[in-house]
């Protein structure tokens, strides 16, 4: 059997015995952020907790980045203090320019697998409260602070903490450990309630205040789940010899020894690693052998599933694979629908013997499960025997793309969707008309750019000329997206970003409000966008195909009461007109900033959760609405802007994010009402030089993320940087390569972190001769302007300073993500750097390459030596 190279996450199966056993102290600690008595009181409460032998800590109030405590990040200044220790801090709310929030800190050598913050909500209390928590190879640890004010918050974050680590970890055979200050008594009702499903193994002593301790409200429980645990001592660290607990702290912390027994990785093949992240998987020992080049269809479903598979294994160079009916042999692919009516239509099973069984219950489920098996065979061609029982957490996986400020190719549009798939995304939104932000611009409306991406028979001239889709191409795009299991909802933006209408027909804009926004009080713009979403939504087989369009609705101006209503009696309008044509309607959230008395209508509406300032999400959530997350804070891409994000903050959302987290506010995980989550690309700063290339570096790590957080929710337990690090080896989608990458199907061009030289014997070339050209961009020998070296891509030139030089040299372009760099006989003559945006008005310059590698005829120079490496 060859080697096996299939990509495993540390949080492998665990044997169900074993005698051997590790001792280990932890610590619950409410240190008050290191600031009670002293300006800094880290030393004391590290050498107290090191001279406690802890193992792991819980730590209670803790500042990161507050004004408070000098916009320190206390958690990772403890958990350096300790000597590298691993961290997970959990912020429970925004304060003074930081978070303030708990923590849990571990010795490495306990091997942590993957780290929680999860929600207990605010109640009727004072402030939210979280629970930190963590999974470890042996044990599960986690640490609380709940409400200072209500019993009744008290009872019921009590209640939710218990019920998440119960779900999560009851069945795991490993001991659990809940911590932390529970600001109650033992004699409470909130600590009564906890001896019926635990067991408090730290001792009674007070632990507040510090300098005259009188009342215990800090403890140390152990889930009676039957792990086997033994507590060799329990004690409050109320005196010690290296610092003055009465002055670390107004709190003394809890320590409790405890022997454990170890859980030893068993024979048994460990999870493997796709994304997103699978749900379980049951390990087999050994492996399937090789592929006999056969998918067994059972079924009409199946059959269809089949054929989009044996394409797919054709195009990863997987061979041909002939699709049949019948019983199965040794390895075969197996696919059959099953008749479950208490599982969902994207759950699936995938079951590896001699023979790979993928079953669904739908075809969207049985066509995912050949996701997983896709990405298991990159890995390795031979398959680890065992089985997957998946389904998602969140049925609403998207991603939203700004079409309207820039023309987005139809054939980068439907990669999109194949990239999309392959990571079991299934909603993208295209946002498909919008305008310049007239604070960026000169104000002239006449001049300011605007972009309406749809042909429209019913106003000619509408669709924007420098680029646009038919109807009949965008109807296609949409079916073909249905095929691999991805929704595409259309938007059309009104009644503001409508600038694209009012440069169609000038009295359709407000002359008060700006001709980016309708004139909500002229009859004419609703007897326009009538007649404009008629046209795509009327008929048998509509433009619009899917059962979703959403109708903007978004930064509308508030400037008085008058408009304000108006804008509400829109809203209400256009979600019920296009509820008449038998479609469900999204709408921005934007109803907290346009607060008026006119109904707008909620019932089996869907509103996108952008910005808590515009709609807050419990007012939303309470009027009826079901929503999409997708928080600016967290999830918003503007290329080279210099605000929100450039790339996301893929570490920070893989650890912190799920769709229950809606800026500030935080949900319980799978509220019926939010649907799922999405991430954002806008394109604001129109003329900047962003290509697609571009966009699609940012996008496609995005994407990746985005679906293990939408897929697994809170269930995510591979760390990130186990994710991160196979992230990459990962193909985009199979003969899917916009990233340019050597190695895999579809290359055209070399992408971002390649270098290509070639040697020119020059003569002399006309204005416009190409060396090379793909798709992406075009390489100029003489570019059509100057006639020097240059490439245009997306409608841009860029050119060096360079042109050809008389007689033999050779020449290297080396291509980056935020540079293009030109080197002649190995020495740098140009550098075209990113020049980023300032203060929002002076627009970023990207000069970026991705180096097209078709080449083309017709040039009089002699081209020799050509060759792609990575940097």
């Amino acid at each position: 059997m060859k080697l096996r190279t299939i990509i495993f996450t540390a949080a492998c199966v665990l044997a169900a015995a074993c005698t051997q056993t590790k001792t280990v102290t932890l610590v619950s600690y409410n240190v008050g952020v290191f600031h009670k008595y002293t300006d800094n009181s880290m030393p004391e409460v590290i050498a107290l907790v090191k001279e406690a032998g802890a193992g792991i800590v819980g730590l209670n109030e803790l500042d990161s980045m507050a004004r408070r405590t000098g916009e320190r990040d206390q958690l990772r200044e403890f958990a350096g203090g300790m000597g590298g220790w691993e961290y997970n801090y959990t912020p429970a709310f925004d304060f003074q320019g930081g978070a303030y929030g708990i923590g849990t800190c571990a010795d490495p050598s306990l091997n942590v697998l993957g780290s929680y913050d999860v929600a207990l909500g605010k109640h009727d209390g004072s402030e939210p409260r979280m629970m930190s928590v963590m999974n470890l190879q042996d044990f599960v640890f986690a640490t609380l602070h709940i409400d200072h004010v209500s019993a009744g918050a008290r009872m019921e974050q009590a209640k939710r903490a218990e019920g998440w680590l119960m779900h999560h970890f009851a069945e795991s055979g490993k001991p659990v450990f809940l911590s932390g200050d529970f600001n109650d008594t033992p004699e409470s009702e909130v600590i009564s309630h906890m001896a019926e499903n635990w067991t408090l193994i730290s001792d009674k002593g007070n632990s507040h205040s510090s300098d005259k301790p009188e009342i215990c409200i800090d403890y140390i429980f152990l889930l009676n789940n039957g792990a086997q645990c033994e507590v060799l001592d329990a004690h409050t660290i109320a005196a010690s010899s290296v610092a003055d607990p009465a002055a670390a702290s107004d709190h003394l912390a809890k320590a409790v020894t405890v022997k454990i027994r170890t859980q030893k990785p068993s024979a048994l093949n460990p999870k493997p690693l796709v994304i997103p992240e699978v749900k379980s998987w049951e390990g087999g020992k050994g492996s399937m052998g090789p592929l006999s080049g056969r998918i067994v269809a059972e079924g009409e479903d199946a059959s269809a599933v089949a054929e989009l598979l044996a394409g797919d294994l054709q195009l990863m160079g997987k061979g041909g694979f002939s699709i049949v009916s019948g019983s199965s042999k040794a390895g075969d692919i197996v696919l059959r629908t099953v008749v479950d009516e208490s599982a969902g239509e994207e759950s699936y099973t995938l079951r590896v013997s001699d023979r790979a069984e993928l079953c669904a219950p739908a075809r969207k489920g049985l066509y995912w499960s050949t996701r997983t098996l896709l990405q298991l065979l990159e890995q390795d061609d031979d398959l680890p025997k065992g089985s997957i029982c998946d389904e998602p957490e969140y049925g609403l996986r998207g991603f939203m793309i700004d079409c309207g400020r820039k023309n987005i190719p139809m054939d980068y549009l439907r990669n999109l969707v194949k990239i999309m798939a392959y990571y079991k995304m299934n909603t993208l939104q295209v946002h498909l008309n919008d305008c310049a932000i007239p604070k960026f611009t000169d104000g002239n409306w006449d001049r300011m750019y605007s972009g309406f991406r749809l042909e429209s028979e019913t106003f000619p001239g509408l669709a924007s000329k420098d680029g646009s889709y038919t109807k009949e191409e965008f109807k296609a795009f949409q079916k073909e997206a249905e095929t691999l299991g991805v929704e595409i909802i259309p938007e059309i933006d009104a009644p503001a970003h409508t600038l694209a209408f009012a440069h169609y027909k000038k009295s359709l804009g407000s002359r008060e409000y700006g001709l980016d926004h309708l004139d909500l009080f002229n009859d004419e713009c609703y007897e326009f966008m009538d007649a404009l979403w008629k046209e795509y939504l009327e008929g048998d087989d509509p433009v619009f195909y899917g059962p979703r369009v959403h109708i903007g609705t978004d930064e509308y101006s508030n400037k008085d009461s008058l408009v304000v209503e108006k804008f509400r009696y829109f809203t209400d309008r256009y979600i019920k007109y296009v509820e008449s044509f038998g479609k469900q309607a999204c709408v921005w959230g934007a109803l907290t900033h346009a607060d008026g008395v006119t109904p707008v209508k909620s019932e089996g509406v869907i509103m996108s959760e952008w910005y808590n300032g515009y709609a807050q999400p419990r007012d939303m959530k309470a009027a009826g609405y079901d929503m999409i997350s997708i928080p600016d804070g967290w999830t918003y891409i503007v290329p080279a802007a210099g605000y929100y994000y450039d790339y996301l903050d893929t570490r920070m959302l893989y650890d912190r994010w799920t769709p229950a987290h809606i800026g500030r506010e935080v949900f319980d995980e799978n509220d019926p009402q939010i649907l799922g989550g999405m991430f954002a690309e806008w394109n604001d700063h129109i003329g900047n030089g962003i290509s697609i290339s571009d966009i699609h570096d940012r996008v496609f790590p995005a994407i990746q993320t985005m679906s293990t957080k939408c897929w697994a929710g809170a269930r995510t337990i591979i760390p990130f940087d186990d994710f991160e690090a196979a992230r990459g080896r990962f193909s985009e989608a199979p003969g899917v390569n916009e990233l340019g990458r050597e190695g895999f199907a579809g290359r055209t061009f070399a992408g971002y972190g390649y270098k290509v030289t070639f040697t020119v014997d020059a003569a002399a070339e006309e204005k416009g001769t190409v060396l090379s050209r793909c798709d992406r961009s075009t390489f100029y020998l003489s570019d059509p302007e100057t006639g020097r070296l240059g490439f245009s891509r997306d409608g841009y030139l860029i050119t060096f300073s360079q042109s050809l030089l008389p007689g033999s040299h050779s020449y290297t372009v080396e291509c980056t993500s935020d540079c293009t760099k030109l080197y002649v006989d190995g020495q740098l003559t140009d550098s075209l750097d990113l020049i980023p945006a300032v203060n929002r008005v002076q627009f970023a310059k990207v000069s970026t390459l991705v180096f097209p590698l078709g080449k083309v005829q017709g040039f009089k120079s002699k081209v020799s030596d050509f060759k792609v490496e990575k940097i």
